[in-house]
């Protein structure tokens, strides 16, 4: 009978130890998932930025080139009225290619 209950009491033994090896675990899971969750949500947040970022970028170079070849297109309307003999018209074009490039020095040189 002895070596009965000692049998019992070992297999108890165990079974109590792998119930609070599975609680254990159970606990482990319950507090790294959060983690991951955090971990997942910061690395959604970061791509986000950095796709909302490389939007603004290429929005900025769109319209910048689109200031230039707005630019491009008045400064070739000026000098096709100055040919034609219209200055009146070209010199409205020199204006309006000035306002999307105000320090170019061709641009102000042909309207003095």
């Amino acid at each position: 009978m002895n070596n009965n209950t000692g049998k019992i009491e070992k297999q108890k033994i165990l079974e109590n130890t792998a119930a609070e090896n599975r609680q254990a675990a159970s606990m482990n899971r319950k507090k790294t998932m959060p983690d991951r969750r955090r971990q997942r949500n910061r690395i959604y947040l970061i791509l986000t930025a950095l796709a909302v970022l490389a939007l603004a970028i290429l929005a900025l170079v769109l319209i910048d080139s689109s200031a230039d070849t707005r630019y491009q297109e008045y400064m070739q309307k000026a000098r096709d009225s100055y040919t034609s003999g219209d200055y009146d018209g070209a010199l409205l074009n020199l204006r309006r290619a000035q306002e999307y490039d105000p320090d170019n020095e061709e641009t102000l040189m042909l309207m003095a």
